[in-house]
């Protein structure tokens, strides 16, 4: 299943799975979910890399800000039901749009629309000319995350990538906010 996922990130189709969630895109799902967290963890490091020669600030990121200002159960809502709603609507939902064009322009629109949602992270840092050299090192873990919930998308369904973005962004929520809440504040 990891060979069948790397093979259709090198070259995307339109294709859609079966309209029914059997055990194929189950296996799917979750392979592509413990692949989005372990690619995440690889580019964390990276991130705090660029962040160790000064180049990147987190502590300015704005879910820092969002952790320091707002209640659990606000930021909970915003990152784990709001967030993938609406950003699932704009990135994934219309690439099915383009089920009937060329593959090699389809794959151009899948890559586009999942650099478009990592890119657009970009604001989480503020715009500056650091972040703008380094968008796709300090957004790399968003632009991954746009190409497996583009693939959950086509082959399961925009709900799906709905709940797969609302269960990773509850993973990486969930424990921070607990963490910089209670223990560290």
């Amino acid at each position: 299943m990891v060979h069948d996922i790397l093979n259709y990130f090198k070259n995307p189709d339109a294709e859609k799975g079966p309209n029914i969630f059997n055990t194929q895109k189950a296996k799917l799902f979750w392979t592509s979910f413990w692949m989005i967290m372990v690619c995440n963890v690889a580019l964390s490091i990276l991130i705090y890399g660029v962040e160790a020669l000064g180049w990147v600030s987190t502590d300015d990121h704005a879910v820092m800000e969002m952790i320091k200002s707002q209640s659990v159960l606000f930021i909970l809502v915003t990152a784990v039901i709001a967030a993938p709603l609406f950003e699932e609507l704009i990135f994934r939902a219309p690439i099915t749009l383009f089920r009937n064009v060329d593959r090699s322009d389809f794959r151009w629109l899948f890559y586009l629309f999942a650099f478009a949602f990592g890119a657009i992270h970009i604001t989480n840092y503020g715009i500056s000319m650091n972040t703008l050299l380094l968008l796709p090192i300090i957004t790399g873990p968003q632009i991954v995350a746009g190409l497996f919930l583009g693939l959950i998308r086509v082959k399961v369904g925009l709900l799906y990538s709905m709940l797969f973005h609302a269960l990773y962004n509850g993973v990486l929520m969930i424990p921070s906010v607990i963490f910089l809440k209670y223990f560290e504040m």
